[in-house]
């Protein structure tokens, strides 16, 4: 919002006003640079946190494969102590050993996931010139 406040002579603050408003319905489109249509944003803290998303749930699903061999916290094991009593519940407490492991995982697998499409629309963005 800034980059085309400033490239419109409009006040730089962050706010959606009236002027915003009507430069953005005659604004024309801005050429893209070939650089930039190939490339990557360099720096860019949304690429970045991305990328620890991914390598948290990485690191995570590696945690939750060494957890199913050995509970090294005493909050794993009253969660999963918690997760048993609410199988059983509904009727699914002989399953908790299968059950629990592979929601853990899921979990895991759905943040990695949702990280590469954050990461992957970012660069997206960087590229098609929607971002400064």
């Amino acid at each position: 919002m800034l980059a085309f406040r400033r490239d419109n002579d409009l006040p730089l603050h962050p706010v959606i006003d009236v002027a915003l408003t009507e430069a953005l319905l005659v604004a024309k489109s801005r050429p893209v640079s070939p650089e930039r249509a190939v490339g990557i944003p360099e720096g860019s803290r949304i690429v970045s946190a991305a990328n620890a998303q991914i390598a948290l749930g990485a690191a995570g699903s590696a945690g939750l494969a060494l957890n199913d061999v050995a509970p090294l916290i005493t909050t794993a094991e009253d969660g999963q102590d918690l997760a048993t009593r609410i199988l059983n519940l509904v009727g699914l407490g002989s399953y908790a050993g299968i059950v629990m492991p592979a929601l853990g995982a899921l979990i895991f697998v759905a943040v990695i996931c949702f990280a590469l499409k954050t990461r992957a629309a970012r660069i997206e963005d960087h590229r098609t010139g929607r971002t400064p």
